[in-house]
């Protein structure tokens, strides 16, 4: 498919730099991101208090935890071709208004039930968020190094959300109840509201094919069986149903994606995993967000249960590794982008939290959290070649007017690495401790998260080992092919 012209376009010309209107509506659009990532985990120290008040049985605690993550990666591919088809800014616009509802209802909840429902509608209303995100960037920058910019600052949104999590749901423990962790929501959205429709310009196409509402529905239905399963089994408390439940959802899976190739508009467009320069970064990014959250799940919890800090300064210690992300994904991965060809940095990137990670699992009581905040900036600093250059090379396989489509397959898979990661790694690293964490002694909690993170060394070495020889292998094809290569996948990143 030949991809379309960006606004802008004239033939032999540069396209249009962005002015000082995009660079405030991309500024918008990262806040929504920020805090989709972050209702991943900002439950992670509220369980405490929060099982305390509404009394919930364990099952009813794990669809509490989970169910918001599930529903947005089953929802994320429907939402983001609904954007295409009626317009990302308006699905963006009542997508906020929903999730600011939704987190009203699950601060008012007094109920188990209530807050698992209040959860579900906070996660579908998400997932209208993301994929409309990252469409709507594209359009708006059509010049490389200006797209790279925001890229880098969407990025840093997503980012800083997952570590931001644990880290602002510990300050608003130490000064309110749970029920503060969902209202802060309210005030983002309601600014997301203001300034999206005044500087973020609409972009649909009309043209585009209805949403496929059985496919929708598959995916839902493949989704959420299987990841409870697979946290029950991760859990050690696993039986026969939940193996039915797994193999359920995979049933469902093969069935959606026999429909894909059979229907004439899927939802899922399985050739684009056929372009490497898709398929690769976003198995990278995948494994990254598996890791990142299962890791961030330990680390929050560390500076208190372990060196005995207060959430305020447990919070604070968290800081220099949002900072470093920060940096890297809006300032140094841009920069370098300009020089080197994308799979070495991300390559780089991975490799480099294999190394925090390593040094992650040697911490222990006796360790200095100055040492710690250290060796976690490290890690978070490898992730910003992932997110930042994954998400350009992922949406920049795609033609134009199917970028919302791309980004909610893309997002799908990493929002379901992020449940998974917190669901699988918490459940490995925890199952040998007390029910409740805070009874858990000081070698134990540090165990469990050693193991966690040289799980996650490893894992991420294996990114680096992916991703050098998936690129490595392009780079052969455009020397012996250029022009071909070129047709194929328009450059996003300069070589």
């Amino acid at each position: 498919m030949t991809p379309l012209p960006l606004p802008n376009d004239q033939p032999g010309a540069q396209p249009q730099r962005a002015g000082r209107r995009e660079w405030i509506g991309v500024a918008a659009l990262a806040l929504p991101c920020m805090l989709v990532v972050m209702d991943l985990s900002v439950l992670f120290l509220a369980v405490p208090s929060l099982s305390a008040d509404l009394h919930p049985t364990p099952t009813q605690l794990l669809w509490i935890t989970d169910v918001y993550g599930f529903l947005i990666a089953g929802a994320l591919i429907a939402m983001g071709a609904l954007g295409d088809r009626i317009g990302r800014r308006k699905v963006l616009v009542w997508g906020s208004a929903a999730f600011g509802a939704a987190s009203v209802l699950a601060a008012l909840s007094t109920s188990p039930e209530m807050l698992i429902a209040a959860r579900g509608l906070q996660g579908i209303a998400g997932a209208t968020l993301i994929p409309s995100t990252m469409s709507l960037l594209f359009a708006m920058f059509p010049h490389e190094e200006d797209r790279m910019k925001a890229l880098g600052l969407i990025s840093a949104g997503f980012t800083s959300g997952a570590a931001l999590g644990p880290i602002l749901g510990g300050v608003l423990l130490d000064v309110s109840t749970w029920h503060a962790v969902f209202l802060i929501n309210v005030p983002a959205m309601l600014a997301v509201l203001w300034f999206v429709p005044r500087y973020v310009p609409e972009f649909a196409n009309p043209a585009a094919p209805r949403v496929d509402l059985p496919s929708a529905g598959m995916l839902m239905l493949a989704v959420l069986p299987a990841t409870y399963g697979i946290k029950r089994f991760a859990r050690g408390t696993g039986g026969a149903a939940d193996a039915a439940l797994i193999a359920f959802g995979v049933a469902v899976l093969v069935v959606l994606l026999a429909r894909q190739r059979r229907i004439a508009n899927p939802l899922i467009n399985l050739s684009l995993f056929r372009i490497r320069r898709f398929s690769a970064p976003l198995a990278g990014m995948c494994v990254t967000t598996f890791v990142m959250f299962g890791t961030f799940f330990f680390v929050a919890q560390y500076f208190q249960i372990v060196l005995n800090l207060d959430p305020l300064p447990a919070a604070l210690w968290g800081l220099p590794g949002i900072v470093t992300m920060t940096l890297g994904t809006m300032v140094v991965v841009p920069k370098l982008a300009t020089r080197y060809r994308p799979g070495p940095l991300m390559a780089s990137g991975a490799a480099l939290m294999a190394v925090g990670l390593a040094a992650l699992s040697m911490v222990d009581a006796d360790t200095p959290p100055a040492l710690v905040a250290l060796v976690v900036a490290v890690f978070q600093f490898g992730v910003a070649p992932l997110v930042t250059l994954g998400n350009n090379l992922i949406l920049g396989a795609a033609p134009p007017e199917a970028t919302g489509q791309a980004s909610g397959t893309s997002q799908t898979l990493n929002e379901l690495g992020g449940a998974l990661g917190i669901a699988v790694l918490g459940s490995i690293g925890t199952a040998h401790l007390p029910a409740d964490l805070r009874d858990a002694t000081d070698a134990a909690f540090t165990h469990g998260m050693s193991v966690v993170a040289l799980l996650g060394a490893a894992l991420m070495l294996g990114v680096a080992a992916l991703l050098t020889f998936a690129f490595r292998e392009r780079a052969a094809d455009e020397a012996a092919a250029p022009g071909e290569v070129q047709e194929r996948v328009a450059e996003p990143v300069a070589a």
